[in-house]
């Protein structure tokens, strides 16, 4: 699950901020890890903030309900990037 909260668009370029729901697979307690979210080719995740604290994201990264994931993608394929953030 996953609700789009706010956005900026420059040129081609969308940055998003993402907010974490519950997972419908895997487990909300262990988390999600950012290489493991299927984003589309010109996506990615570049920072994330949790419980106050924002730290720039790697593929190691764990995301977890009430988190809020930062993505920059191209506008062309922001239907995708939420596709994927619904599928977790």
């Amino acid at each position: 699950s996953m609700s789009v909260i706010s956005g900026l668009s420059l040129g081609n370029v969308r940055l998003q901020e993402v907010s974490m729901g519950r997972f419908g697979h895997g487990s909300d307690e262990e988390g999600v890890q950012v290489a493991d979210v299927p984003l589309p080719l010109g996506a990615l995740v570049v920072a994330v903030s949790s419980k106050g604290d924002v730290e720039v994201a790697n593929e190691d990264t764990l995301l977890h309900p009430g988190d809020t994931a930062i993505v920059a993608a191209d506008n062309d394929v922001f239907d995708e990037v939420r596709e994927a953030f619904r599928a977790l």
